[in-house]
C-alpha cells in the first residue's frame, strides 16, 4: 500500500510549507508514535459520521499531550472544535483528489485552501491543511500524520481552535482512499 502525505500552514494571509510531500510505501512510514488511547476507532472512510468522531477524537488526544513532531518539541495544545465550514472545504477537496487521482494543496482548479475557505466565506486567520491518501481509516491516518514532523507540528499547532475534515473513496485510483483535514481559526 502506498501513502502520501502532504502539509501545509498558512497565517495571515503568507502561506508557509511546514512539511515536505512524502511518498512511500506504508512499511517505510516514519515510526509512529505510541498509541494514543482516545478514539482508537478504526472508522473507515465511507462513514463520515464515525470518521468525524475518530478523527477529533484521537487528533484531540494527541494534541493534549506535549510530545517530538521531529526534533521540534511542542507543547499540549487545547482541543479543537468540529467546523461544519471547514469540513464542507476539506470535503469538496478529497473528492476532487479522489476524482482526480492526485494528492496536493492545490485542487483541480489550482486553488490552494486559503482560495477554498475565502471561497466558502471562512473569516481565517490562521489556516492549514495535511492531505494524504492510502490510508484506509482515522486511526492510520492521524498515526501517519503524527509520524510526519511537518504534519504532526501542524496537528500540534496551538494557535488553531477548529477542524474539518472527510475522506473520500475512489476505488480504481492509485491510493483508494484520499484525505483532507483543514484547521484553522477565525478572525
Amino acid at each position: 500500500m502506498s501513502i502520501r502525505l502532504a502539509g501545509l500552514l498558512r497565517g495571515g494571509r503568507a502561506p508557509v510549507m511546514v512539511g515536505a510531500s512524502l511518498l512511500a510505501a506504508a512499511c517505510a512510514m516514519p515510526t509512529p508514535p505510541p498509541a494514543i488511547g482516545a478514539g482508537s476507532s478504526k472508522a473507515a472512510c465511507g462513514d463520515a459520521t464515525a470518521l468525524r468522531h475518530a478523527l477529533v477524537a484521537r487528533i484531540n488526544a494527541a494534541r493534549a499531550e506535549a510530545r517530538m513532531c521531529g526534533g521540534a518539541r511542542m507543547d499540549a495544545a487545547p482541543p479543537l472544535e468540529w467546523s461544519r465550514v471547514l469540513a464542507r472545504i476539506a470535503r469538496a477537496h478529497a473528492l476532487d483528489m479522489a476524482r482526480n487521482d492526485f494528492v496536493a494543496h492545490a485542487g483541480s482548479d489550482g486553488r490552494g485552501v486559503d482560495a477554498r475557505a475565502d471561497r466558502a466565506g471562512y473569516p481565517w486567520e490562521t489556516l492549514g491543511e495535511n492531505v494524504g491518501a492510502g490510508a484506509p481509516d482515522a486511526a492510520r491516518a492521524v498515526t501517519h500524520w503524527l509520524g510526519s514532523p511537518g504534519h504532526c507540528r501542524n496537528l500540534m499547532n496551538v494557535d488553531y481552535r477548529e477542524i474539518g475534515a472527510a475522506c473520500a473513496n475512489a476505488a480504481d485510483s492509485r491510493y483508494g482512499h484520499y484525505w483532507d483535514i483543514v484547521l484553522g481559526t477565525r478572525r
